[in-house]
Formats: structure tokens, C-alpha cells, sequence
């Protein structure tokens, strides 16, 4: 049996050679090579060599390197011993499964120490003498020998001379130890082709590697020579050749280059000013100073890369290579539609050049533009057909898209091409995460951060792989890392944010979540981030956790993004009334309908298949009525052909009488919900819901006696979105409902009771959105709903004829259509103004019969009106916004909208109105983020409400089942149950006029990293009629809520709720004011660390003189 390999030699840049340990040759090494048991590996001048070990560590050698490979351990354990004998070397280590306690995973020796390795980062250099210097990046490593020990930690260093004790050095800036870490690749061939006729020939021999015939025309050519060298394989003869007195332009250029491949960016930059100065034309010169702008793009140095272009352009200079550079600094600064223009410069410039069509297609596909992209990067490939880079480019958009099979073969093709490209390493690390492959994924990312450090997309995806294979600590490390290399990319921060509250880890999730909002102007595309149908991937979602509300919601609107499910399902949560959040719904499922198939326990953070099951129970009681509901659920994705998601969830709510109440009640509600998501292709996105409801309650008491109401309803909504680009979608909805319901009681006089009624509620609606960059964004639709309604109640003496009987048919209809504009000043400031034309009409035609006396009803009402809608948001300075919206609403009949429903950053309130009534609103809010642990805000909303007289008898908006797609976990079914009432607003739309003015404040604020509180007081002026009534009725003039929550990362999460309200009706009972009471809610939570077991208790009305006293338990086991 032949002996299992201990490491891969997965890039040679350069010359390096293997030698077995039994073998007295050097043979020369080969990429994809497999190392044993105690092989040598060394580096020639100016080469490197990267190794994959078994156990995923990483390690790349520099130059004039040599180490053996004493052991190797494997992914279940081991350790990893390794001599440095001389040379450099730096590493990257993967921890042990299951954390990060034991012994060292990897030991180093070398001639003057020992290292143990627990760090994940560091970097180690052999002197010719044996002198060994260790710089620590992050973690800890144990450095020693016989005359001492010491412990190094992160961004230290230590230095170790033979026969002494280890000492500390203090370095300025520790990474700049491990530049010689790139994958930069010398192309000595583009310099010659501004070298002129002559050299434009030497070029092309280079290009296509014919070095015999280019070898006979360096005669006398010591620049030429040195060319030749590098594009062979020879880059220390080239150096030979290149250093000393008298170096021309070109010199200048190729010495530059491999300065870089040193690790010494620094003195590239001044031989590339140098050349600059050297330069014989203007070609020359803008070449020269195309180079310098990316070796000070290499080093983070935006601001000087910027100056040197401006400095180039303002003496005239031009040039494919100046718009290629202009194009890497605008992705450097995250500013997608600059970097576009500067490659479509090159693009023109010359044509055949593939490096202006790789460029524009590696923008378009970082925005996920598949067909601009797909079609770009074609012509790159067909201009270049030997750049791996542009296939390893294709097969990450393939990727992105789910088309598997063409990004398997385009990555294919990039790795034979050149089996260390780290885009196509990244691009296939990517692809096996969206697979569900996250160990092969690792292998692949890890493959590509040994190639290129620098490279922010792989550090970022390898967090993904570390958090799916159960690694958050190295996840956060890599995410860290990741937004170090792009700074300006926001989504290293959201999944960070993401991580910490998986893990309960509040005040680290408000952290990052605070950094990404930051830096969402930024954004390149969120179609990859696996969201579930709350939308827990938005940034506010850690707020929300730890119970900030109004903070929550106020990164939620400055973070709105509306071509992302994550800001609609998200914002649903944060809005009260059903019509705003039953839009935020449709429109989120439209937008990504996989969230139906979402991990029930750890967030995946990018689409991945799986299948899962969920099983709960709720109980409850209070001090009359026990309740329990047992639930089933199944759902999950798949992306196997193309993307789909599924969601079934069964269960029935069980209620009776307690033993002490002086009344008998059963009732059993059976529910089923289903939903299925599918993408056909990356730009058509396709939902359907379903949900079956029956009831049958029946009730025993005084008064009323043997009352018993059934009710089958349905709900059935098909819809969905196209993107014509990445900011441009069409979406539709058709929607159905049908409601049967029937009630029958008696009186304690002998009288009966029966109420019938039969409703089918029909909507369509489509529109469209496009948003153009951050300057403006158009929305526009139109939709309709039908509700015909049929009822009848009838009372009956006993063994007689019918004393009263009201037949009514029903017609209610709603035509509307909107458009929508927005004009952004800066990413938080914009202006917007709507337009709604709105033409609801209901019929009421019946009889009404009272004792024998029969009178025909024929009502009519209708309203057919225009209403604007303006809104302003202002961010005077960092952390405050000023927002103002006027709203003018006629409510229509339907379930939600496709369109709008907040006016910057303003929801809709329908809690004062009913279908066809029509609000007139003023609200002023003012938002600050005091600091990173206080937020406050003031708000003064006026509202005028006149409504139409009739009442909302109609079921059309019913959709109350479409939370349960939401797949929540316990701490949602706790904060349900425990949540404070406002009884005084639940029927307040039975007045029909109204007028309320509020004058609010909140504050949220976080007192340890585990401790959060709340406040808010309302003083409230208001004013309600009731229909022919002359009566004023009040809501309470004051109120008070007060909040706290306590999160552990021990998986606990405690919440608690004070209210607090002063004398006023409640139109639940109007016969009198209710005097100021207080009322409180408590919930606990917690889960187990896997995720698969949770327990919540909860409790709600707790002191109040009104309500009862609820409470209750739920548990769930998640598979």
C-alpha cells in the first residue's frame, strides 16, 4: 500500500526542488506534487513555493528557502512538525475540531528554536547564521530552547540568536513582515510593447513562451536579457542582470517587478516613479505611472494611488494601462459605476486588449449583472483564450447563479490553464459552499488565500466554510481579516453580525451590524447572503434580538435596500399594522422566495441545501381558559437543477375551560400552510402560498348558551419578480381568499341566533422599481381587489318565525394605481414624492326585516381620489437624521400593496382607519445615534382621519397566517405571547372621525454587553366619534413603556415589559373611561448550543385591572 501523502505543493512561482529523505538528489517539484513523511522542499532565488498540509495548514516559502516535513496530522487530530532550516516561511493554521484548548497543532523547529503553534497567522525567517526571528500576525506561539521560553502573542514579535534565550522586539507594523506573500506575476512582454517596433517583436516571442528565438535577439540587451529571464522561470538571473548603475526605463519597470515578488513594494514604487522620469514618450511615462498606482494599491494606499492618476491626466497622459489602473482604484474604493466607465475606456481604447472586458465583466458579476457580465467576460475569453483569470471569473458568476455545470467546466479550464490561479480557487471554494460542500470548499479557499493573502473575497467566503463546518471563533478571524483587505465592503461586518447573534453575543453583533450599515453605500450585491423569512442577514436584526426597537428600525430604514428579500422581511417585523407588513411580506417573498427553505437552527449565511424538520408545542392559560398547540414543521432548498425552497407546517390550537370557570368553551382551529420559492433562472424568481384554516369554538354560559361558530377560510397568493438588471425588477401578485363562516347561539331568553356569511376576495397587482445607482429610484403599479360578500343574521323566537333578519350582498372593490419617486442627495438623504390614485367603491344591497316589517337597504359609497405623499430624510451630521413625512391615504381594500408603504422611512398607520377611509398625516422624527451604546428619538405625528359610515365587516385582508412562513424561533413565540396590548387602539377604526396628535420619545441604550433597557413616553391629544353618535371619546393622554433584556452567551435571553397608561376609553368598552393602570409582560428563552433543543416561558397582563393574567410555556426540538 503506498504511503499517504502529508502535504501538496499547490503554487511554484519560480525554481523550487524536492528531495526525499532517503535520496541523495534534488529532484525539481512540480505543482499538484504530494510530499511524504520527511521530504525536503527548498526555493531558488527569487521563487516561492505554497504547501497544503493534510490538516488544511498553510504554509508558503520564500526565496533561498529549505524545509522538511517531519510529520503531518489530519483533519480528525495530529500534529504537524515541520524544520525551517533556512529561509522565510508563513502559515496559516486551521484550529481543532471542537476548539481551540489542547496542545499545539503544528510545531516548528529551526536551528536556534522550537515553536508550538497556536496562532493562525505568523510568519517565521532563518538567517544564514541560524539567528530565527518569529512575528506572530494572530494567536500564540511558543517559542524556545534550552536557555529559555517565551510566549508570543498577536502582532508581536521575538528574535532568537544561537545559544541565547528568546527575547520580544516591538515591530511599527508586523504585516508588512509578510508582503513577499502574493500571487503578483511580472509581464515583462506589455512593457516591451512600448519599447517600439523592434521590441513589440521581442514581446509577442515572450508571449508565446518561444524563448530559444527571443534568445537570439537579446544580444547586447541587458534589460532584454533580464526580460527573458523573468518570462522563463530565471528571476535571480534577472536580478543579477537589472541591479547595479545606469538602468534605463525598462530596467526600471522589470526591477520593479520583482521587487514586489520580494516583498519590497516600497522600493517598486520608487523605481516605478523613477522609470516615470526616464520615460521617452508619453506612452511610456503613463505605463510607468499606471504601475506605481497599483504596487500603492497593493499597500492600501488609495489616497497617493488617486494623486498619481490625477497627476497623470492633468499632464495629458492616457493609455489603456492608465484606464485599467483607473478601473483597480475604483474597486479599491468600492465605487462600481466609476470602475465600469474606466474599463469601458480601455474597452474602446483597444479593443483587443482582454483586460478592459475582464474588468467590466468582474464588476458586472460582483453586482451579480449575469448577462452584461456573462457577455463581457465571453469576449474576454475570446480575445485571451490563455488567462485563467477570466475563466476562473466565469465560473464564479456561473457560480453566483447557480448554473453548476458551466462554472465546473469554466473552472476546470482556469486551472489547467494555471492550477494556482486564486480567482478560480475562490470562484470553486464558493461554488461547493452553495452546494453544501463546505470541507471541499475550505480546501479550495484555503488554496486561494495561500496564493494571494490579499485577496478579500476568498478571506471572506473561507469565514463562511469556517462557520458551517462549526468554527465560529476562526469565522469572525476571517471576516476581520476580509474587511481589513476591503475596507470598504460592507458584508465581512453583516456576517460577523450574523455570527455574534447566532451566538448570543449582543453587543459584538451591534458592532458589526453598526459597521455595516456604515458602509452599505458601498454594497456590491446581497443575493448571496442566505437570509430566513425574518430577515435575520439585516443589520438591524441584532438590535432587534437584544429588544431596541426603535433602534432597530431605524437601521433598518437606513439600510433599506429593496432589490433584497432581507430589508422587506425584516422591516415586516418592525411594523404593526397588517397592511404595511403583509407588503413588506409579498414584496420580500417576491424578491427571494428561498427563504422558505431556511437552516431552522444556525443562519448557513450563504444559500446552501438541507432539509429540516421542527416540532413545537405552546400552552398557555389564564385564569379561565388552558389552551395548547402542538406544530409540525418541514421545510428546506435545494439547488441541485435550479433553486428551490419549500415550506409545510401543520398544526391545531386546542382551547378549553379551567375547572374553575363558571362557563364551558372548546375550541380546535386545524391550520396548514404551505409555500414553495423557485428561481428558474437567476433574473425570475417565483412564490405560491397556500394556507387552510378551520375552526370550530363552541361556548356555554349565562347569557349565552350553546353558541358555536365554524369557519373554513383559504388564502392562496401566486407572485413573483424579474430582474431586468440588478436594480430594475418587475414584480406581480394574484391573490385569493375565501372565507365560510357560520354562528349559532342562543340567549338565556328563548331566542336564537344565526350568522352566515360567504366571501371570496380576489387581487392582482404588478409594478416595477428601478433604482439608478444612489441618485434616484422610480417605483410604479397598478392593482385591484374584488371582495363579494353575501350574509345574513337572523334572530328567532323559539318554535317561531324570525323577529329580525338582515340579508346583505356585498360588493367592495378597490382599482389603484401609484408612482413613486425618490432623489437621493447622499446614500442617507433623499427626497420623495408619490402619487395615488385610489377608486374604492362598496355596495351594500339587502333587506332588512324586524317584526314582519320587510325594508329594502341600498347603500352606496365611493371614493375616487388622487393623494400625494411627500417625504424627507436628512443627515445633518454623522449619527442624526431628520426625517419628515405628509401622507395622504385612502385605504383600499386589498391585503397589502407592491408599492410603498413608508414615506422616508414613515409606515403607513391603518389603525385608525378602515377600507375606503381617508387619512390625513404629518409626522416629524428626529434620529440619533448618541453614541455607540445610546439612541434616541423624538417624533411629532398628527393625524386626521374621516371615515366612511360603514363598518369593515369584510375578511379580504385576512393573509394572517403568512407570519407562519416566517419560521420563528421560540424567542419570537415568547415576545408573541408576552408582548403588552394596547386594548385602547385594537377597535379604534370603529370611529368615524378622528384626530390624534402624539408627541413620543425613545430611548434605547445598551448598559453592559449583556444588558439592554428601554423607554418611551407618549403624551397623546386626541379626539374619536363614533358613527351618529355625538359623543367624544379620548385614548389615553399619557403613556409610558419600559423594557429591559438580559443576553448571555450561555444561550439565555431574558426580556421584560412595563406599561404604563393614564385614564382614557377603550373601544373595546365605551361605556366608560378606564382609570391609569399599569400591565407588564415577562419572556425567558433558552436553547441548547447546538440549536436543536429550546425552551421559552412567557407571561403577559401581568397587574393589569382589565385583562387577565396569561402565561405559558413552548418548546421546540429542531432536526
Amino acid at each position: 500500500m503506498a504511503a499517504a501523502s502529508s502535504a501538496n505543493i499547490v503554487s511554484l512561482q519560480g525554481n523550487g526542488d524536492v528531495k526525499a529523505v532517503d535520496k541523495p538528489d534534488w529532484q525539481k517539484a512540480s505543482i499538484k506534487q504530494p510530499l511524504f513523511h520527511g521530504d525536503f522542499v527548498r526555493t531558488g532565488d527569487l521563487s516561492q513555493m505554497a504547501l497544503l498540509f493534510t490538516d488544511n495548514t498553510q504554509l508558503r516559502l520564500n526565496q533561498n528557502s529549505q524545509l522538511q516535513i517531519k510529520s503531518a496530522g489530519d483533519a480528525q487530530g495530529g500534529q504537524t512538525a515541520v524544520k525551517l532550516n533556512a529561509g522565510r516561511a508563513w502559515s496559516q493554521i486551521k484550529p481543532q475540531t471542537g476548539g481551540g484548548g489542547g496542545g499545539a497543532r503544528v510545531s516548528m523547529e529551526t536551528p536556534s528554536a522550537t515553536m508550538s503553534i497556536r496562532g493562525t497567522d505568523w510568519e517565521v525567517e532563518v538567517a544564514p547564521d541560524g539567528t530565527t526571528q518569529l512575528v506572530v500576525l494572530s494567536g500564540t506561539v511558543e517559542i524556545g530552547n534550552a536557555q529559555g521560553q517565551l510566549a508570543v502573542g498577536a502582532n508581536e514579535a521575538a528574535l532568537v540568536v544561537p545559544g541565547q534565550a528568546p527575547r520580544r522586539l516591538v515591530l511599527a507594523n508586523p504585516r508588512e513582515r509578510v508582503q513577499w506573500v502574493t500571487a503578483y506575476r511580472s509581464e515583462p512582454w506589455r512593457y516591451l510593447q512600448a519599447e517600439g517596433p523592434n521590441a513589440a517583436a521581442f514581446a509577442a516571442l515572450l508571449k508565446g513562451q518561444r524563448w530559444e528565438e527571443a534568445r537570439a535577439l537579446t544580444t547586447g540587451q541587458s534589460a532584454w536579457q533580464a526580460a527573458l529571464a523573468i518570462s522563463s522561470g530565471e528571476p535571480g538571473q534577472a536580478r543579477k542582470l537589472l541591479e547595479g548603475e545606469g538602468r534605463d526605463w525598462l530596467a526600471d519597470l522589470l526591477l520593479a517587478d520583482l521587487r514586489i515578488i520580494e516583498g519590497r513594494p516600497a522600493e517598486a514604487a520608487a523605481l516605478f516613479r523613477h522609470a516615470a522620469g526616464q520615460a521617452r514618450s508619453g506612452e511610456q511615462e503613463a505605463l510607468a505611472l499606471a504601475r506605481l498606482t497599483n504596487v500603492l494599491l497593493m499597500q492600501d494606499q488609495g489616497g497617493e494611488a488617486a494623486t498619481v492618476l490625477a497627476q497623470a491626466r492633468a499632464k495629458g497622459l492616457g493609455g489603456t494601462e492608465l484606464d485599467l489602473a483607473a478601473g483597480w482604484l475604483a474597486r479599491f474604493n468600492g465605487a462600481a459605476p466609476q470602475a465600469t466607465a474606466a474599463y469601458d475606456e480601455a474597452r474602446q481604447r483597444t479593443p483587443e486588449d482582454a483586460r478592459g472586458w475582464l474588468g467590466a465583466g468582474a464588476v458586472a458579476s460582483e453586482r451579480e449583472d449575469v448577462a452584461p457580465a456573462r457577455r463581457l467576460l465571453d469576449e474576454a475569453i475570446r480575445r485571451d483564450g490563455e488567462e485563467a483569470t477570466a475563466f476562473g471569473e466565469m465560473g464564479t458568476l456561473e457560480a453566483l447563479a447557480n448554473r453548476f455545470e458551466a462554472a465546473e467546466a469554466a473552472f476546470d479550464k482556469a486551472l489547467a490553464l494555471r492550477p494556482d490561479d486564486y480567482v478560480a480557487l475562490t470562484g470553486r471554494g464558493v461554488m461547493r459552499l452553495k452546494q453544501g460542500l463546505p470541507d471541499a470548499a475550505l480546501e479550495d479557499l484555503l488554496k486561494a488565500g495561500l496564493m494571494e493573502p490579499r485577496y478579500a473575497r476568498a478571506r471572506l467566503y473561507t469565514g463562511i466554510a469556517y462557520y458551517q463546518l462549526g468554527r465560529s471563533s476562526r469565522a469572525l478571524e476571517e471576516f476581520a481579516l476580509a474587511s481589513r483587505l476591503d475596507a470598504k465592503d460592507p458584508l465581512p461586518h453583516l456576517f460577523a453580525s450574523m455570527v455574534h447573534t447566532d451566538q448570543f453575543e449582543a453587543a459584538d453583533a451591534v458592532a458589526s451590524a453598526r459597521e455595516a450599515l456604515a458602509k452599505m453605500p458601498n454594497l456590491k450585491s446581497l443575493n448571496q447572503v442566505a437570509n430566513n423569512q425574518k430577515g435575520a442577514a439585516n443589520v438591524g436584526t441584532s438590535l432587534a434580538f437584544w429588544n431596541l426597537r426603535d433602534w432597530a428600525r431605524a437601521y433598518a430604514q437606513d439600510g433599506e435596500y429593496p432589490f433584497w428579500g432581507g430589508s422587506h422581511l425584516f422591516l415586516a417585523d418592525l411594523y404593526d399594522g397588517k397592511y404595511a407588513k403583509n407588503s413588506e411580506l409579498f414584496q420580500g417573498f417576491g424578491v427571494d422566495p428561498t427563504v422558505f427553505g431556511a437552516s431552522n437552527r444556525f443562519q448557513s449565511l450563504i444559500h446552501r441545501p438541507g432539509h429540516y424538520q421542527t416540532l413545537t408545542l405552546v400552552a398557555g392559560q389564564d385564569k379561565s381558559v388552558r389552551e395548547y398547540t402542538p406544530r409540525v414543521t418541514l421545510n428546506g432548498y435545494t439547488n441541485s437543477l435550479t433553486p428551490l425552497a419549500y415550506f409545510l407546517e401543520v398544526d391545531e390550537q386546542n382551547g378549553r375551560q379551567r375547572s374553575n370557570a363558571d362557563f364551558s368553551y372548546k375550541d380546535r382551529t386545524g391550520s396548514i400552510t404551505a409555500a414553495l420559492g423557485w428561481m428558474p433562472a437567476h433574473d425570475l424568481r417565483l412564490f405560491a402560498y397556500y394556507d387552510l384554516n378551520d375552526t370550530d369554538s363552541r361556548f356555554n354560559g349565562r347569557d349565552v348558551r350553546n353558541l358555536r361558530f365554524t369557519s373554513p377560510t383559504s388564502n392562496l397568493s401566486v407572485g413573483g419578480s424579474y430582474f431586468v438588471s440588478p436594480t430594475f425588477m418587475l414584480q406581480g401578485r394574484l391573490a385569493r381568499s375565501r372565507i365560510e363562516g357560520q354562528q349559532l347561539w342562543g340567549y338565556a331568553a328563548p331566542l336564537d341566533g344565526l350568522f352566515q356569511d360567504h366571501e371570496i376576495s380576489r387581487e392582482a397587482q404588478w409594478g416595477l422599481r428601478y433604482r439608478h445607482e444612489q441618485q434616484f429610484e422610480l417605483v410604479a403599479g397598478a392593482e385591484r381587489a374584488r371582495s363579494p360578500e353575501n350574509s345574513l343574521l337572523t334572530i328567532t323566537p323559539q318554535a317561531a318565525p324570525a323577529i329580525y333578519s338582515d340579508g346583505a350582498n356585498l360588493t367592495e372593490k378597490t382599482d389603484l394605481a401609484y408612482v413613486s419617486g425618490k432623489y437621493f442627495f447622499s446614500p442617507g438623504a433623499f427626497a420623495q414624492m408619490d402619487l395615488w390614485w385610489t377608486d374604492y367603491l362598496k355596495l351594500n344591497q339587502g333587506t332588512l326585516q324586524e317584526f314582519g316589517a320587510v325594508t329594502p337597504i341600498s347603500r352606496r359609497y365611493e371614493v375616487n381620489r388622487v393623494s400625494p405623499r411627500l417625504g424627507l430624510t436628512l443627515t445633518p451630521w454623522a449619527g442624526h437624521r431628520l426625517r419628515y413625512a405628509y401622507q395622504d391615504w385612502v385605504r383600499p381594500s386589498s391585503s397589502g400593496t407592491l408599492g410603498p408603504v413608508a414615506t422616508a422611512g414613515v409606515a403607513l398607520d391603518e389603525t385608525l382607519l378602515r377600507f375606503g377611509g381617508r387619512q390625513k398625516r404629518h409626522v416629524l422624527k428626529w434620529e440619533a445615534e448618541l453614541s455607540p451604546r445610546l439612541y434616541s428619538e423624538v417624533s411629532l405625528d398628527s393625524q386626521r382621519v374621516q371615515n366612511l359610515g360603514t363598518y369593515d365587516l369584510s375578511l379580504a385582508e385576512n393573509f394572517a397566517s403568512l407570519a407562519r412562513l416566517r419560521q420563528k424561533s421560540l424567542t419570537d413565540v415568547a415576545d408573541f405571547y408576552a408582548g403588552s396590548a394596547s386594548s385602547e387602539l385594537s377597535s379604534a377604526n370603529l370611529a368615524s372621525r378622528s384626530k390624534v396628535d402624539r408627541l413620543a420619545w425613545a430611548n434605547n441604550a445598551i448598559l453592559t454587553d449583556r444588558l439592554s433597557v428601554s423607554a418611551t413616553y407618549a403624551y397623546t391629544q386626541s379626539r374619536l366619534s363614533l358613527d351618529g353618535d355625538s359623543t367624544h371619546y379620548y385614548l389615553p393622554r399619557h403613556s409610558l413603556r419600559l423594557g429591559t433584556a438580559w443576553v448571555s452567551p450561555s444561550r439565555i435571553r431574558l426580556s421584560a415589559d412595563l406599561l404604563w397608561r393614564s385614564t382614557g376609553f377603550s373601544l373595546v368598552d365605551i361605556t366608560a373611561p378606564r382609570g391609569d393602570y399599569w400591565s407588564g409582560a415577562l419572556s425567558a428563552y433558552w436553547e441548547s448550543p447546538d440549536k436543536r433543543y429550546a425552551f421559552s416561558a412567557f407571561a403577559k397582563e401581568l397587574f393589569s385591572p382589565h385583562d387577565s393574567t396569561f402565561y405559558g410555556v413552548a418548546a421546540n426540538l429542531r432536526f
